[in-house]
């Protein structure tokens, strides 16, 4: 196909290894003939897919660790709502194709 998308963004990391398989079925390979990127960076997942996945970690387990420290906040003293916002980071494995300029 002439007109082929160069890169797959999915939204999970349980779904990049469906995308990985399939792409593996039809010849195509991950990080040479297509960019795949993803998010969640859930290790365990992760750790069977060749190349490494690009991923952008959301800090998933940082998230539920603030909200049960603020629940238990709320619990003790009844103190008002806390904003607190983490930044994603992106972990960069093989799956993302070198661009040549």
């Amino acid at each position: 196909m002439e007109d082929h998308p160069t890169a797959i963004f999915v939204p999970a990391d349980s779904i990049a290894v469906v995308v990985y398989r399939a792409l593996a079925e039809r010849g195509i390979q991950i990080g040479k003939d297509i960019s795949v990127i993803s998010a969640n960076n859930e290790l365990p997942l992760l750790s069977a897919l060749f190349p490494a996945l690009t991923t952008i970690d959301v800090q998933a387990e940082r998230i539920g660790e603030l909200a049960v420290k603020q629940l238990a906040q709320r619990f003790s003293d009844n103190s008002e709502t806390i904003e607190r916002n983490l930044d994603p980071r992106l972990v960069e494995g093989g799956s993302v194709k070198k661009i040549r300029k």
